[in-house]
Formats: structure tokens, C-alpha cells, sequence
């Protein structure tokens, strides 16, 4: 898929995005900025010792390339 025609399929998908503070990986509710919800939980159900490897998961790192895909950033 071309870049250019990804950009504009997901233009109203970034939009959006852009719009709302914080929505995790399963579109919890948003998350207030002085929450203690723990960042990582945006990100994986996981808990206990389980949550150290939720990093490894390919749910995960699909989720970061996706992040890192619709939000590009030149200081990676």
C-alpha cells in the first residue's frame, strides 16, 4: 500500500484519534491525565507477573506499529 493513499484512507481514523486524549487498545473509557491507572494497561489486559511479558506480545507490537504508522515521528 502506498504511503499517500494509506493517508488517505486513515485521514478521518487520525482525525478522529487526534480529537480524544486517550483511548486504549480496546476503546476503554479516556483515562483522565492525573489518573494512577498504570499507562501500560492502555495497552494490555494483562496483570501480575504476566504483565512483564505483554511487551513481547504480538498484539502489542502490532499496536506500536500501528501508534507509529498513523502518528510518525522524526526523534525514533
Amino acid at each position: 500500500m502506498h504511503r499517500e493513499f494509506a493517508e488517505m484512507e486513515f485521514a478521518g481514523l487520525r482525525e478522529a484519534i487526534e480529537k480524544v486524549e486517550l483511548v486504549d487498545a480496546h476503546a476503554h473509557n479516556i483515562v483522565a491525565l492525573d489518573s494512577s491507572f498504570p499507562f501500560i494497561n492502555g495497552f494490555s489486559e494483562a496483570a501480575g507477573d504476566a504483565l512483564a511479558s505483554a511487551p513481547h506480545s504480538l498484539s502489542f507490537k502490532v499496536l506500536i506499529l500501528l501508534f507509529l504508522f498513523l502518528f510518525p515521528s522524526k526523534e525514533l
